[in-house]
């Protein structure tokens, strides 16, 4: 059982593509990605993504961009749900943002899973509080 869990609804902006030499929308909709966390124990064969911080620098994103496989969360954020797993390497709490929003906080040392759903190609962008580092997560 997890004790916390937040949703967001990662919205992406018109893919444009190029035809004949001009550019139009590939869609008039835009991807949706949905996306949650949870503190449950996080399962080690996932992707991971490390939050590390060097002596007097920001902590940042390792790697900054990542592609992940959709997986229906409908049923609750669970390990077998998980898309990733973000691991805070650094001595304090570090809040991931969405949109100006806390996301996730992890405790120093702690690691949270995130799981994610959407259509191929739907993608969100995450910031670190007091950061200029951001994670890009796309879906295959």
């Amino acid at each position: 059982m997890f004790t916390k869990s937040r949703r967001l609804i990662v919205g992406l902006t018109a893919v444009f593509a190029i035809s004949a030499g001009l550019m139009a929308p590939a869609s008039a909709a835009p991807a949706t990605m949905h996306a949650t966390a949870s503190t449950q124990a996080a399962a080690t064969a996932l992707p991971l993504v490390k939050i590390t911080q060097l002596a007097g620098q920001k902590a940042k994103y390792h790697p900054k961009t990542i592609t992940v496989a959709s997986k229906d969360f409908s049923a609750g954020c669970t390990k077998k749900r998980a898309v990733l797993r973000v691991a805070n390497k650094t001595a304090a709490s570090q809040t991931m943002l969405f949109n100006g929003s806390p996301f996730a906080t992890i405790g120093a040392g702690a690691s949270e899973i995130i799981c994610a759903s959407g259509p191929s190609g739907a993608s969100g962008v995450f910031n670190l509080q007091g950061s200029k580092s951001t994670l890009t997560i796309t879906l295959s």
